[in-house]
C-alpha cells in the first residue's frame, strides 16, 4: 500500500512538473509575441496618426490581443492620472501589474517607457523600433527553446515514472 502510495506520488511530480514547466515557457513565448504584435501596432499607429498618447493607448487597446491587450487595458485605466504622474510612471505601473514577459523583455520595455510619451517623435519611433527587434529576438530564442524543453521535461517524465517501478 506504501509503496502504491509512493509510486503514485512519484508519478504525479514526475508527470505534473515538466508539464508546469511546458506550460510556463509557452506561457512565456505567447506573451512575448503579444508585446512584440502590440508594440508593432503602436508604431504603424505612431507612423501614420498625429495623436495625443491616451487616444493612441485607447485606439491601440482595441487592436492588442492577449498580453499586450492586458498591458493596454492597465495603461488606459491609468491614464486619467496623467496629470499627477507622468507617463514613463503610469507606463512603469502597468508594465508591473501586466503578464510577465520575462526579465529581459521586462528591461527592455521599461526603458522603452522612459522615451514615449515625449515630444520628440523620431527618438519614439527609435526606441519602439529597437524594442521591437529586441522582444522579436527574444521571442525566436524563446520559440527555439521550446523543443529542446520538451524533449527534456518528457525524458525527466519517464525517468521518474522508471524510478517508481524500481521503487515497486
Amino acid at each position: 500500500m506504501v509503496k502504491s502510495a509512493g509510486f503514485a506520488l512519484i508519478l504525479c511530480a514526475g508527470t505534473l512538473f515538466p508539464l508546469q514547466r511546458i506550460s510556463a515557457e509557452k506561457h512565456r513565448l505567447d506573451t512575448l509575441r503579444s508585446f512584440c504584435i502590440m508594440l508593432e501596432q503602436f508604431s504603424a499607429l505612431l507612423e501614420s496618426e498625429v495623436l495625443p498618447m491616451p487616444e493612441l493607448v485607447e485606439k491601440l487597446e482595441g487592436r492588442a490581443k492577449g498580453a499586450g491587450r492586458i498591458f493596454l487595458e492597465i495603461l488606459h485605466g491609468s491614464l486619467d492620472r496623467l496629470g499627477e504622474t507622468d507617463f514613463q510612471g503610469l507606463w512603469q505601473a502597468a508594465l508591473e501589474a501586466a503578464p510577465d514577459p520575462g526579465e529581459e523583455a521586462r528591461r527592455d520595455l521599461s526603458a522603452l517607457g522612459t522615451v514615449l510619451g515625449q515630444y520628440l517623435l523620431e527618438a519614439q519611433k527609435d526606441a519602439l523600433r529597437g524594442c521591437i527587434l529586441s522582444l522579436r529576438a527574444q521571442a525566436d530564442s524563446a520559440g527555439a527553446e521550446l523543443p529542446r524543453i520538451r524533449r527534456t521535461s518528457i525524458v525527466c517524465s519517464l525517468a521518474a515514472v522508471m524510478l517508481g517501478i524500481v521503487l515497486i
